[in-house]
């Protein structure tokens, strides 16, 4: 009965990472301290679709498979220093814990993402509502939006297509791009600044 005892204590047991793996091979495994100082390597386990690379001295909960103290794996968290406090019931936020960058899924729905940096999307986007920025935002892809886009600079390297209306704020009064070709094809102005009005561009729009 003691050596059962003894087993199960031995098969979970709380750990630190002390040393980071290279993400090079089928399985990460980074070096953990736990029990009595001892320092072994272990399989790190994460959940279908997530994967990550622990920083020193997070904690984890260290196991080990079918009672077989060199078949060591563990899975990796560090509650302590999370990136936000205060969630709601059914909310999730996934990260970086050391740069608290983060996208949170919040309890309106709502998804929140946060970064001093950038964020990159290889791919098409689609968006069906609207998209308001205040700083800039540069799009070498697709970009399709049902809603409107609000925003300070939008730079686009490849094709701009709008099913609606597309304002410039630029001067006093705002305008609406649709209407520049017809107030190309319309213009005339006064030949070499005097004489009759030309007649309109050779080439309209």
């Amino acid at each position: 009965m003691i050596n059962i005892l003894a087993s199960l204590r031995n098969m979970i047991t709380w750990a630190s990472i002390t040393k980071i793996s290279k993400d090079d091979k089928d399985f990460v495994v980074p070096q953990i301290t736990y029990g009595e100082k001892n320092a072994a390597n272990s399989v790190a386990v994460y959940p279908y679709g997530y994967h990550a690379i622990a920083p020193v001295n997070s904690l984890a909960v260290r196991f080990s498979i079918q009672d077989q103290e060199e078949n060591r794996a563990h899975i990796e968290f560090d509650s302590k220093n999370r990136i936000k406090r205060g969630l709601k019931s059914g909310e999730v936020i996934v990260g970086n814990q050391g740069k608290k960058t983060y996208i949170f899924f919040k309890e309106d729905g709502s998804i929140e993402i946060k970064t001093d940096s950038t964020v990159t999307i290889d791919g098409n986007l689609v968006v069906t509502g609207t998209i308001t920025g205040q700083s800039n935002a540069e799009i070498t892809g697709n970009l399709t939006v049902n809603g409107n886009i609000m925003g300070t600079n939008i730079i686009a390297t490849g094709s701009l297509a709008a099913g609606g209306e597309i304002t410039a704020n630029t001067t006093t009064t705002p305008i609406v791009v649709s209407s520049i070709p017809t107030a190309y094809n319309v213009h005339t102005h006064v030949s070499n600044g005097a004489g009759n009005p030309t007649s309109g561009p050779d080439t309209p729009i």
